[in-house]
């Protein structure tokens, strides 16, 4: 799975982030207190921290506000899951 722009993400910690892209190629995971660069996943998603293994993408074009992403209170309800880890 290839991360896109205009997307949710969730670790396995719980924590959800956005997608950002710079000339739309996906380079940075955006979390509330920290980002990390999306070559720090391999291609099943998954991180050297287990934690941190992405384990739900949604699509989040819908959003109108990416920084509610960020508010501890989000949750993905009405967003539509594209990817689930098994």
């Amino acid at each position: 799975m290839e991360l896109q722009k205009n997307q949710v993400v969730k670790l396995r910690n719980g924590v959800f982030g956005a997608v950002a892209s710079f000339n739309d190629v996906p380079f940075q995971l955006i979390f509330t207190a920290f980002t990390t660069p999306t070559r720090r996943y391999d291609e099943n998603l998954k991180n050297k921290n287990e934690n941190y293994d992405i384990v739900e993408i949604y699509d989040g074009s819908t959003l109108e506000n990416v920084s509610d992403v960020f508010k501890k209170s989000f949750n993905a309800d009405g967003l539509k899951l594209i990817w689930k880890r098994d």
